[in-house]
């Protein structure tokens, strides 16, 4: 039995069944876990950090493939097989962290510390107000529904309606806007639109790296809507996401981050139990299946 067990090597230890397969379906969670943290709570101030983290965990991913060169080559894939799950875990965790950010977290983080107006009346200039994270309007303000208007780019339809006041005027500086949330040429219901406390709501940003991609289509909106009414738009017009709480509005957009943080993160764990499971329990040799039976029986 001697000379069978030499040629086997060392006997592996009672408990490296549990450690392997733990390690094929905590670390690449873990690896997955990190990156999307990251994602939603360093992308606003530490970038930089979070990119070189992401090199790392790369680079760890290819080292565990590599190493399994150094063994026996018909042994367990279970270096390769763990390097290869940290590697996707890796790639999608960046993905998805990315889409996270720009959907929903960076929309949170770009009106944090952004300039809050009260009591504006929709006749002022949208340029005294240029640099508004959100404003709020004073109490005889409201939409003028009559005047909504939209445009059709593709399959996005760009929705907007006059914030006006009881004094008449030709010249229309303020919008609330919404993408998918009317029908051509009216019946425009975005946002907090239906409801009679609204008075105000976020702007769409014109600058910067949180500027809106929607902004093109709300002017085109806006300037045919304005026509059709004989009304001009002013060319810094400002258009908002209509609201009855601004704090909740802008609340809103972190907590669809964390809610999608949350899912991500649950769904990847229980893809990753699979796999893990279903790559520590094949095995690459049979025959090599049968003499490490052997041996840990012995």
């Amino acid at each position: 039995m001697e000379p069978f067990q030499a040629a086997m090597g060392p006997p592996r230890p009672q408990n490296f069944h549990t450690v392997s397969l733990g390690l094929l379906v905590l670390l690449p969670t873990i690896v997955f876990l990190v990156i999307s943290f990251f994602m939603v709570y360093l992308s606003h101030s530490a970038q930089v950090a979070i990119w070189v983290a992401v090199t790392i965990f790369f680079l760890i991913s290819l080292i565990f493939m590599s190493a399994r060169k150094q063994g026996v080559q018909n042994g367990p894939n279970f270096w390769m097989n763990l390097g290869l799950l940290c590697f996707l875990a890796t790639l999608m965790a960046t993905i998805l962290g990315v889409y996270n950010w720009r959907s929903h977290a960076a929309r949170y983080w770009a009106y944090v510390g952004q300039r809050h107006y009260t009591n504006v009346l929709p006749s002022e200039p949208a340029l005294s107000h240029i640099d508004a994270g959100s404003i709020s309007f004073s109490s005889d303000a409201h939409l003028d529904f009559a005047s909504a208007g939209s445009y059709r780019d593709g399959d996005r339809v760009f929705c907007v309606a006059p914030v006006v006041g009881t004094a008449p005027q030709s010249v229309v500086n303020y919008w609330a806007a919404g993408v998918g949330c009317c029908r051509e040429g009216g019946n425009f219901t975005c946002g907090s639109a239906q409801s009679s406390e609204a008075r105000g709501g976020l702007t769409y940003l014109w600058a910067g790296r949180f500027a809106s991609q929607s902004l093109g289509g709300f002017r085109h909106a806006a300037r045919e809507a304005a026509q059709r009414r004989g009304l001009t738009s002013s060319k810094d017009a400002l258009f908002l996401m209509w609201s009855d709480d601004l704090d909740l509005a802008q609340r809103a957009f972190w907590n669809d981050g964390i809610h999608f943080l949350v899912c991500s993160c649950a769904i990847y764990a229980s893809v990753s139990l699979s796999i893990g499971a279903a790559l520590h329990c094949c095995r690459r040799n049979p025959a090599r299946s049968k003499l490490d039976d052997a041996r840990l029986t012995y």
